[in-house]
């Protein structure tokens, strides 16, 4: 058996990994270089992995469930395990050792978790999504298909009086319901407004 492998590749889930990198761009890029097996090795984290098993099984690749552990020390090591249930338990202990550190997305990344379909998994949990009024949500939604069920939402960002209101977005509510039940039911309708400066 001659294996042909990218044993060191981050998902989106992984500090700064780009949201290009999901499972179906990922394994579409893996058979593009004539690769037959891959492994994902995110930062102290195996969110991601499942999925990837799932789609890499679909298109007859192998798939190795990997995670790149940062120590103490800032050494960066490679781990490689045989089954998912293997992995988890090692991760359980890593994930008891981190630093209690909120993901700041501007220096790390956004740090996504996604699904087989490079959609992230129960949307619900999150209303909206701000978009600054610079970005095109269409071609943002195209571009990343796991966006495309989300509401996206402009608002000023404002620290000074005069940015109050720069971007604004009306909301569409059935009746006097409560906006965030609404948003949670997919009851409203949503019209952004960007003020030009």
């Amino acid at each position: 058996m001659k294996l042909i492998a990218d044993l060191h590749i981050h998902s989106v889930l992984s500090l700064c990994g780009d949201f290009e990198m999901a499972p179906c761009n990922i394994v579409r890029r893996v058979k593009e270089l004539g690769l037959n097996t891959f492994s994902i090795t995110d930062h102290n984290s195996i969110g991601n992995l499942l999925p990837f098993k799932k789609v890499a099984e679909k298109e007859n690749l192998k798939f190795i469930f990997g995670m790149e552990v940062q120590t103490e020390e800032e050494v960066h090591v490679l781990t490689y395990f045989e089954s998912y249930e293997s992995i988890r338990r090692v991760w359980n202990i890593i994930y008891k050792k981190l630093p209690a550190v909120n993901n700041s997305p501007d220096y790390f990344g956004e740090q996504i978790l996604v699904n087989d379909n490079d959609d992230i998994p129960d949307h619900n949990l999150f209303s909206l999504l701000e978009i600054s009024d610079e970005r095109d949500v269409k071609k943002l939604k195209e571009k990343f298909g796991f966006l495309k069920n989300f509401n996206f939402v402009s608002f000023s960002d404002a620290h000074y009086l005069k940015d109050i209101g720069r971007s604004i977005t009306v909301f569409y509510l059935e009746g006097k319901e409560n906006l965030i039940l609404a948003l949670n039911r997919g009851k409203v309708r949503i019209r952004r407004i960007c003020y030009d400066e």
